[in-house]
């Protein structure tokens, strides 16, 4: 059988710059698309070590830095921000792994992240409650986006002004599909 490192690097951390396009909506207003370009986006990516779990090759990742900054015909400048080095933030954490779809064979495999982000715009700030989950399947370390795309699997509620008291408030709005990767 193989061992993790005939497959997949050891722990490092990959830097990249996908473009990447999102459908916005504001609740009981309009929806719009954002594009954005790869020198506005930034994801950098803390692998841990290959170990086998449940017979499969997984690597534990942890997305320490998401920025992307652009504009919004409905609320202006946008930064959208999430990861560890972004938020200082504990609760707040971008988990997630990679995972082979077939035992020893490492690619394709499955690779997700269970996402917090908070929106600065000059409407306010929001953020999301909850970690959303994005998916690809990618075919190497680090992924590609231009030939394997990481979606958005749910639509990602936002709630304003403040991460402090969010279960409280209603959402105002979301980020109805987030897609890295392609230009839509």
């Amino acid at each position: 059988m193989a061992s993790p490192s005939d497959h997949y690097p050891s722990a490092g951390v990959d830097e990249l710059h996908p473009h990447t396009a999102m459908d916005v909506v504001v609740f009981g207003q309009r929806s719009e698309h954002i594009e954005f370009g790869p020198s506005e986006v930034t994801l950098r990516i803390r692998r841990g070590e290959p170990y086998l779990s449940r017979g499969l090759l997984t690597i534990d990742t942890e997305m320490v830095e998401l920025h992307l900054e652009g504009k919004s015909t409905l609320v202006g400048d946008i930064t959208l921000r999430g990861g560890f080095d972004a938020l200082r933030d504990e609760q707040r954490r971008i988990y997630g792994k990679v995972i082979e779809l077939e035992p020893g064979t490492g690619f394709p495999a499955e690779n997700y992240f269970d996402v917090f982000v908070e929106i600065e715009t000059s409407a306010g700030k929001f953020a999301n409650r909850k970690p959303e989950h994005m998916v690809a399947t990618i075919d190497r370390i680090p992924p590609d986006f231009s030939r394997t795309p990481y979606s958005s699997t749910t639509e990602i509620n936002l709630y304003g002004d403040s991460v402090e008291g969010l279960e409280a408030a209603a959402p105002i709005g979301a980020i109805a599909l987030v897609q890295h990767g392609v230009a839509v």
